[in-house]
């Protein structure tokens, strides 16, 4: 299902509050997904940096600059061999809820001075995880916090 919303809420707390349902819904997606892929008795990758081929791919400047906001559920991140923060985030923590039981929930964090929202996940057992820091200081890339910036 592809679902195009257009929100006017405020940028600020209104944005990222709505941001935060969106990625609720994408985790979610992912949960029915994962679910059924146990039950078919299907690996179900961990982590991001687990699927083959997977790349990270970051908004550029300027998408950044825009409105818009995509996120991928699982589905889609394995057809186009990408993911974005959103993603991840979404991903791993249906992973954690959907195969281990352990309740996990996607959100966004403002990035310090830059104004750009940054999808994470938090469940009690491990705290605040960043999937795209993790990834791409495992492959020695730099910037991990927003890599598009130099892009």
């Amino acid at each position: 299902m592809l679902l195009e919303l257009h929100l006017c809420g405020p940028k600020g707390e209104g944005q990222r509050q709505l941001l935060d349902r969106a990625l609720a819904m994408t985790q979610l997606d992912n949960q029915f997904v994962i679910e059924a892929m146990l039950r078919d008795g299907r690996d179900v990758p961990d982590l991001v940096d687990d699927i083959p081929g997977l790349r990270y791919r970051p908004p550029t400047r300027a998408e950044a600059a825009t409105e818009k906001e995509r996120m991928f559920g699982m589905r889609k991140m394995l057809e186009t061999k990408q993911f974005s923060c959103h993603d991840a985030a979404a991903y791993e923590a249906a992973v954690l809820s959907k195969k281990y039981g352990v309740p996990a929930q996607a959100f966004v964090q403002q990035l310090r001075g830059r104004g750009l929202w940054h999808g994470v996940y938090r469940s009690q057992q491990h705290g605040i995880v960043d999937p795209v820091a993790r990834f791409l200081a495992k492959q020695g890339r730099g910037d991990y916090q927003w890599e598009a910036a130099r892009a």
